[in-house]
């Protein structure tokens, strides 16, 4: 089989919505408490909603995003531990 006509491996869509959208955290360009919809971040990283929602499930666990009451989804402040 030529390598050149050999079908390409799926994109995993959500892999790649959680790498900018952490890049950008990471890089200041979603500064903490940012509040953020997933409407917004897929309309800013050219993504459906769903890879968005893989993502954020995935910040979350990590604690660079947070869910709070009455204000929705923000950008975690970091802590004197994850500052260091």
């Amino acid at each position: 089989m030529d390598l050149a006509s050999a079908p390409l491996p799926p994109r995993d869509l959500g892999l790649e919505a959680y790498g900018r959208i952490r890049g950008a955290i990471r890089e200041g360009t979603l500064t903490p408490g940012l509040r953020l919809t997933e409407t917004d971040l897929a309309a800013r990283f050219g993504v459906s909603r769903t890879p968005v929602r893989q993502a954020i499930a995935r910040l979350e666990a990590e604690g660079l995003l947070t869910h709070e009451p009455r204000r929705g989804l923000i950008v975690t402040r970091p802590d004197h531990q994850q500052a260091a």
